[in-house]
């Protein structure tokens, strides 16, 4: 008993020792399994780790970090970073700094890294965390990295991230397109939107028009695939070659403005055009849009190009007398002007009443013969715009009414294909008429008739003014023929007249000085004294026909001076005494009154004329005033008698050749002398009138102009 009572204690103490043994073995066996666990973490980890000490050397590095560097594993160890990355440093150090001194661990995403010796890789990019290792707590020993490239992630996101910008830019970019389409829709100029591709994104409904294009999506292609369908010259006929196109120049940042381009279309018709471009540009100055501005001038350079050419005719048709040659030279720019290939003008013969072919272009012999003379009611287009007074029109030749069988032969003759007649009016009567024809169908626009009538009309025009002026070339030849025989009737009495009234003047006088000498005082002088009187009245006669027929004719010369006319008037009164009664008649002129520019003999005449006549039509007992006075920048004269007056139906006849006043019981001479008057006056500038009161008396005015120093 005591023996084993001795033994327990040292039992229990090897107990607890195999007890601590064991603990320690298990705990052995656990670092063991850690280290190797650890150890295949090192190893097999799908992300690169590395030791490195301070001094960032690589004390230990798996696998995978080998792969990810591109560096064979058993090159690893003991190289610093820079030796397996250069620049790791450089890129790095900023890092390993902050890790430092702070001690805590840096962790980075999608961190850009360039690897220098590897320029081939560019710019990769990882995820890593870096941490600090201590000894014993305190003492740093070095750093643990941790690294995943994620390269491919990032590509990945900003591929993502670019589709969906890209996305987002095409959502805005056809927002925007939609938002121009309904804004240009309302433009009635063609507009093209073209983008940076040169594709055709956004038109509006006048493109189609013009273009005639009836699906849209046709025209939303690259713009350069409109070739060969449109095809674009120069106005001189060059063709623009893609690269001088308005739009693309546009892309490149120019802006074209007011350029005119003929344009042909797929049917062949041509247009001319005339564009302005303008680059669209973004927030950044980017150019992203051009946009094309297009305008059709066809019309508008067709009727610019008409209205000159319709100038040029009516020019030649107006200034031009021969109508003949005249339609020679006018017919071919009409027809170029109403796109026709042949016309005919046909003039009335009213007193015939055909309508005769007067000129014409490209009309075949066997037409011209059977459309020579018409008759007014021939079966014929121009017969019938004759008689209605309208255009007749033909666009379709195989509806020709069976009433017009003439009209069905001329198409088949010259191969019509298009017929228009038009009435020729001047003076609101019918004159003739003007018919076009055409060899391929074509459709007259209103404008297009609007320039036929103007043709028509000028046409008419012409020729009412080459029958006025044959008119007035035959009167100019039958005044001229007037004028000889006046010129004839002169010399006749002027010389034929006179040459015996001379004599019977001179001898008549003759004969009263003889009876005077002898005393004579019965029949014999009185005899004499009548001859001699009616010879001196007959000469006044003659000379007042002679001035009449002068003045007429424009064959008096007026041989102007200055006149005061206060000496005048006085001076001839005194020449005048034998002739008239001088005491009655009283003058009244002012002191100041200016000079006038007349001839002096004229003057005279005109004084004498109105003296004479208001001293014969007044009694003995009543003056006859001569007054003048100035006004209005012109010397005003009158004649005022206090006779029997003048009847107002003759006053306004008062002043014509050979006017006798009504119920003049004897009236003497021809009744020239106040038409001689009217006729001087007139030649010197002036103006003569009249007023008069039965029973009262009469007042004749004449002007006359003043002498200018």
């Amino acid at each position: 008993m005591p023996g084993s009572q001795r033994n327990r204690p040292r039992i229990g103490k090897e107990e607890k020792q195999d007890r601590i043994t064991e603990e320690a073995l298990r705990q052995c066996l656990r670092i063991e399994e850690q280290a190797a666990l650890l150890s295949a973490i090192f190893r097999y980890s799908p992300e690169g780790m590395a030791f490195g000490d301070t001094d960032l050397v690589v004390r230990a590095a798996n696998q995978s970090l080998a792969r990810q560097i591109r560096v064979p594993l058993d090159r690893i160890a003991g190289r610093s970073a820079d030796e397996l990355t250069p620049g790791w440093t450089e890129q790095m150090g900023d890092i390993v700094h902050k890790v430092r001194a702070t001690g805590q661990s840096f962790q980075a995403q999608a961190f850009p890294f360039v690897f220098k010796n590897q320029p081939q890789r560019g710019t990769t990019y990882w995820d890593f965390s870096l941490s600090p290792v201590y000894r014993d707590g305190n003492v740093l020993i070095g750093y643990l990295m941790l690294t995943r490239e994620v390269t491919e992630r990032v590509q990945a996101e900003r591929d993502r991230h670019r589709l969906v910008q890209e996305q987002a830019a095409r959502a805005e970019a056809e927002a925007r397109i939609r938002q121009l389409e309904r804004l240009i829709e309302a433009v009635p100029d063609a507009v093209i939107i073209v983008d940076q591709n040169q594709n055709v994104v956004a038109i509006n409904r006048a493109v189609m028009e013009m273009g005639k294009v009836a699906d849209r999506s046709h025209l939303l292609r690259p713009l350069t695939d409109y070739q060969p369908s449109f095809r674009f010259f120069y106005p001189d006929g060059r063709p623009v070659p893609p690269e001088e196109w308005s739009a693309l120049r546009a892309l490149h940042g120019e802006t074209v403005m007011m350029r005119e381009i003929r344009v042909c279309l797929p049917d062949g018709e041509e247009r001319l055009v005339q564009i302005n471009a303008a680059p669209v540009r973004d927030e950044r100055g980017e150019v992203v849009l051009a946009v094309a501005v297009v305008r059709d001038v066809t019309q508008q350079r067709r009727g610019e190009w008409q209205r000159r050419v319709l100038s040029q005719v009516g020019e030649a048709l107006s200034q031009g007398l021969n109508l003949e040659a005249i339609l020679q030279t006018t017919l071919d720019q009409t027809l170029q002007l109403l796109g026709a290939d042949l016309v005919g003008v046909f003039l009335a013969d009213a007193e015939r009443r055909e309508l005769v072919l007067t000129a014409h272009r490209n009309i075949r012999p066997e037409t011209e013969g059977l459309l020579r003379r018409l008759p007014f009611d021939a079966p014929v287009l121009s017969a019938r715009a004759f008689a209605a007074g309208e255009v007749q029109m033909m666009e379709d030749v195989s509806q020709i009414p069976a009433d017009l069988p003439m009209t069905r032969r001329l198409v088949a003759i010259e191969g019509a294909r298009f017929l228009v007649a038009l009435p020729l009016r001047a003076g609101g009567r019918p004159i003739g008429t003007i018919t076009y024809g055409a060899h391929t169908p074509r459709r007259f626009t209103e404008g297009d008739l609007d320039i036929a009538r103007r043709v028509a009309n000028m046409f008419a025009v012409a020729i009412e003014n080459a029958r006025l002026f044959e008119e007035a070339r035959r009167h100019v030849v039958e005044l001229a023929e007037e004028r000889t025989r006046r010129e004839d009737l002169l010399r006749t009495v002027s010389h034929d007249l006179r040459a015996p009234l001379t004599i019977i003047l001179g001898q008549s006088q003759f004969l009263l000085r003889v009876g005077e000498k002898a005393g004579l005082r019965g029949v014999e002088q009185h005899s004499a004294e009548a001859v001699h009187t009616s010879a001196r009245k007959m000469n006044a006669m003659i000379q007042d026909l002679v001035d009449s027929v002068r003045l007429e004719a424009g064959l008096l010369k007026l041989a102007k001076t200055s006149i005061d006319l206060r000496r005048f008037v006085s001076d001839l009164l005194d020449r005048a005494r034998t002739m008239m009664e001088v005491g009655r008649v009283k003058v009244e002129m002012p002191p100041d009154l200016p000079p006038v520019a007349a001839d002096p003999d004229r003057i005279e005449r005109i004084l004498m004329n109105l003296l004479t006549n208001a001293l014969k039509y007044s009694s003995s007992e009543t003056e006859v005033t001569v007054r003048a006075e100035r006004a209005n920048g012109e010397v005003t004269v009158s004649v005022t008698d206090r006779g029997i007056g003048i009847a107002p139906e003759d006053l306004p006849n008062i002043f014509q050749r050979f006017y006798r006043v009504k119920g003049e019981r004897k009236p003497e001479g021809l009744g020239l002398g106040l038409y001689i008057t009217r006729m001087l006056v007139e030649a010197h500038s002036g103006r003569v009138w009249v007023e008069s009161e039965l029973g009262k008396g009469s007042s004749f005015y004449f002007t006359l102009p003043i002498q200018l120093i």
